[in-house]
């Protein structure tokens, strides 16, 4: 499936789907994401091993060995994360790990904004790599 909000495109592939009329729910397994801003075709991926979409929200909540990688490198691994299309936002209020070849962080929870390619983390303890 495919979206575009605003400058920003949105890309998922599932090994499965099942959906769920009565519930509108759609339930996917094995999920990669990749979400491009058109200005510069930079991306972020996003895998995961489930994901829910309630419609007709613009939410799709991921779960389990969740892995992202963002436009300038960093990479994140959590539980659970929330997309929100709508907001083009990345969310979660659970334990984060964001990690790049100069640091190590742990964190509460995380924020990230798209558009802006920026990352919010709460609580951080961070680690340098010299």
């Amino acid at each position: 499936a495919e979206y575009q909000v605003n400058d920003i495109r949105w890309q998922f592939v599932a090994a499965k789907a099942e959906l769920f009329e009565k519930e509108k729910r759609t339930v996917l397994h094995d999920i990669e994401a990749n979400i491009f801003r058109a200005e510069d075709e930079k991306s972020t991926l996003i895998k995961a091993k489930n994901g829910i979409i309630q419609m007709p929200s613009e939410i799709m909540v991921l779960k389990g060995k969740v892995y992202a990688r963002f436009a300038d490198g960093q990479q994140l691994e959590t539980e659970k994360i929330i997309l929100d299309r709508s907001q083009n936002l990345i969310y979660n209020d659970d334990r984060v790990t964001v990690y790049s070849d100069l640091e190590h962080i742990e964190a509460t929870s995380m924020r990230y904004i798209i558009d802006k390619e920026l990352l919010h983390l709460n609580k951080p303890i961070i680690q340098l790599k010299l």
